[in-house]
């Protein structure tokens, strides 16, 4: 199971999956794109979790 980094807690692949797609309908669609952008940073860290357990 993929750890959350912020927790270290375990979270299913189920939860990991429904939370990067939650997130990911959360986006705004903005015009340009910001690495300061906390929806862009939660994708990535749950993408990466995700990838690690692989």
């Amino acid at each position: 199971m993929p750890e959350w980094c912020y927790t270290r807690e375990s979270v299913s692949d189920e939860k990991a999956e429904q939370a990067l797609l939650a997130v990911k309908s959360a986006c705004f669609g903005c015009a340009e794109h910001s690495n300061d952008c906390s929806l862009a940073k939660a994708v990535r860290d749950i993408t990466e979790m995700l990838e690690v357990k692989e």
